[in-house]
């Protein structure tokens, strides 16, 4: 069965999409998927997969697109015959998405979020209270804090997974302005605790250690003002929110690497560096062309240290730049920071690929690097919402 739908945009097709399986879900009790996506660029068409709708078979979904993004038609098609009375439901659903899609409904939704040490591991110190027109963190008991969220949605299950999507980006942005690493978790006995009113890190210089003040950890207004905005918005600030994503995923690999003798020291440090080659897209970049292609080509390592000159003095560029080199060698090349010799006695040798001339035997968490970035990070937050460079 197809169906003409005429959506135009990304946004407003997956708007369409997501309040066309609510509609479902109510109108059958049930909306699972085997989720097997396929794209066809000749027929112009994506499969879905297979949708359980409680009835003896899977009802196989696919749309067609004139453009990306769109969605012109939808298509609901069963191995065998059906009571056409299923048909007609399925119908009454679409048309129901198609009328009701602009119109999400707002819910709250709240998820238990927890700090780690990505050196210690779990902490005991408490989340300050912070509160903005879309989100609030309320603190509670044993390090636990309650993150709860406005969400525009279909129904439960939507609003479940928009809010994973948003408590997702802002955990990203809190590690930046911590540099804690933050987790869902499960918590059955939530107790609030009284902090009073909301307390920002003022010190926009920071770089060492943690934001931390008389046992609370401590978010800048910048950083919560972004946050407010990200739940306003889930794709806006994306740079942003990337940067943010792989410098979190750093420090989540660094808390594992903690407890195996570092072993992932030159992953943490790709994650760093990658997470600032993101942020640096938004400052732009000086084209030049490839004199073998004749494409354009964007300098990224310039950029990042562009960006890294507008924030730091020399000495913490050039740092930034070595690590930049490390990356390029450890991705292409295959070399390590440390070969993992050590037994137990240092044998000091040499190493002409060593930015320090000898031989490393054993790794060490990258701390240096993790700091500058989160740093480094903070600034550009800072000065992307005073000069607007991105919306």
């Amino acid at each position: 069965m197809e169906i003409v739908i005429g959506t135009n945009k990304l946004s407003e097709s997956n708007l369409f999409l997501r309040c066309l399986w609510a509609k479902l879900r109510e109108c059958f009790g049930n909306c699972g998927w085997n989720y097997i996506p396929f794209k066809n660029g000749k027929e112009n068409t994506i499969l879905f997969g297979y949708a359980s709708l409680d009835l003896e078979m899977p009802v196989r979904v696919s749309v067609k697109y004139k453009t990306k993004g769109s969605i012109s038609s939808i298509y609901f098609d069963f191995d065998k015959d059906v009571d056409g009375k299923i048909f007609d439901s399925i119908r009454g659903c679409v048309d129901a998405a198609k009328r009701d899609f602009g119109s999400p409904r707002m819910r709250k939704m709240a998820s238990a979020i927890k700090p780690f040490s990505p050196y210690t591991g779990a902490m005991s110190l408490q989340l300050g209270k912070y509160q903005g027109e879309h989100f609030q963190v309320e603190p509670g008991n044993d390090g636990v804090a309650k993150l709860i969220l406005n969400v525009p949605s279909f129904d439960e299950v939507d609003a479940a997974t928009v809010a994973k999507r948003i408590g997702n980006k802002l955990m990203h942005l809190m590690s930046v302005g911590t540099n804690y690493c933050f987790q869902l978790v499960k918590s059955e006995s939530f107790n609030p605790i009284e902090v009073g009113s909301a307390i920002y890190q003022t010190d926009n210089d920071w770089i060492d250690s943690f934001s931390v003040k008389d046992g609370v950890i401590l978010i800048s207004e910048s950083i919560a003002n972004l946050m407010d905005n990200v739940v306003k918005d889930v794709e806006s600030n994306q740079l942003l929110c990337l940067a943010a994503s792989h410098y979190h995923h750093a420090l989540r690999l660094q808390l594992e690497s903690s407890s195996c003798y570092n072993i992932f020291e030159e992953m943490v440090s790709v994650l760093c560096i990658s997470s600032l080659e993101v942020a640096a897209m938004l400052y732009g970049a000086e084209e030049k062309n490839c004199p073998s292609c004749g494409n354009k080509v964007y300098g990224l390592r310039r950029r990042v240290i562009d960006m890294a000159s507008r924030h730091s003095p020399e000495g913490v560029v050039s740092f930034i730049d070595k690590y930049y080199a490390m990356r390029s060698k450890y991705l292409h090349t295959g070399m390590m920071l440390s070969d993992r010799s050590y037994s137990t006695m240092s044998v000091p040798t040499l190493d002409t690929n060593s930015s320090t001339g000898c031989l490393h035997q054993a790794p060490h968490p990258p701390v240096n690097i993790i700091e500058l970035t989160s740093h480094l990070l903070r600034k550009t937050i800072v000065e992307v919402q005073s000069a607007g460079l991105e919306s």
